[in-house]
């Protein structure tokens, strides 16, 4: 997750209303994990999906055979640096014994601190990279991106993707109200920007998928309050991951009237599709809790 300042303004991209019916997903109302949100999980085999999330200084992940019930955090052996904050891991295998982990760095605020403002130098978040022999342990290399230079300070919530012809890609919120992608030819070592952005109008937290020739998106939009807007998940399609159609439709909304909901982490169990996510009962931006929640669909 990451709570939005005003960034400068992004050039919008031009997409096409969607045309399929909307998905309907059912939330389960027991947390799964309190004080998380921002997880990243991924089938290892078909008995175990692993959860990669923040917890208690650095990186974990957990284990589960059913991908609802997990088992004991287990520390990756990331940690924060001093006076920072890690968190929002993304990892994706490349090979049997190469896997990466892209994850977001940013000022760690002090106690009764209030917004950070707009993004700045001050504020910097920035993604590094790091990388496994087994996907349990990794060691850090060093930054992936610096969003002093495209992102005007502002780089959060990576979601990495193997594309059809063996590159990875990276989308990840650019400047702090949009979503961007950068493109890697070299296992997530080196990145270069792919022009434009993926979704603009305060979309934000992008978790993507490819299946069958199609890609998808789930993401959050932030509320616009003067407006009357409410926060919620959304979906998007793409032909080729560049250019997305919006569906317009609310797929998870906050239980609460000033909650929010942010971070999908959208994973296929058998012939059920499972999101978790992050909800709080309080408002955006705002102090509190944010609890991990699921909710299933049909395919």
């Amino acid at each position: 997750i990451f709570f939005n300042q005003k960034a400068e303004e992004p050039v919008p991209v031009q997409t096409e209303e969607a045309k399929e019916e909307p998905e309907v997903w059912t939330k389960n109302t027991s947390v799964l994990f309190k004080d998380t949100t921002s997880t990243c999980t991924i089938k290892i085999n078909d008995s175990t999906y692993r959860m990669y999330l923040m917890a208690e200084g650095g990186i974990f992940y957990t284990d589960s055979t059913d991908g609802k019930t997990f088992g004991a955090k287990v520390p990756t052996g990331l940690t924060q640096t001093p006076g920072k904050m890690i968190s929002n891991p993304s990892v994706l295998k490349v090979a049997d014994t190469d896997w990466i982990m892209v994850y977001e760095e940013q000022p760690e605020k002090k106690p009764g601190g209030g917004p950070d403002g707009p993004p700045s130098v001050q504020t910097q978040r920035n993604l590094y990279l790091a990388t496994s022999k087994d996907g349990k342990t990794f060691i850090k290399v060093g930054i992936a991106i610096d969003s002093s230079k495209e992102d005007n300070f502002f780089a959060s919530v990576p979601d990495l993707i193997k594309t059809p012809d063996r590159k990875i890609r990276m989308y990840y919120v650019s400047g702090g109200e949009a979503i961007g992608s950068q493109i890697s030819s070299d296992n997530g070592r080196t990145w270069t920007r792919e022009a434009g952005y993926r979704l603009t109008d305060r979309a934000v937290d992008p978790d993507v998928l490819y299946e069958d020739g199609k890609w998808t998106m789930y993401y959050a939009i932030l509320p616009l309050p003067e407006s009357g807007s409410r926060n919620a998940i959304y979906k998007a399609v793409s032909k080729d991951g560049l250019t997305w159609e919006k569906d317009e439709a609310k797929l998870i909304e906050p239980s609460a009237e000033m909650g929010f909901v942010v971070d999908p982490d959208v994973i296929k169990t058998g012939d059920t599709y499972r999101m978790f996510f992050g909800e709080s009962t309080g408002d955006i931006g705002a102090p509190g809790a944010i609890n991990l929640y699921f909710a299933d669909r049909e395919k």
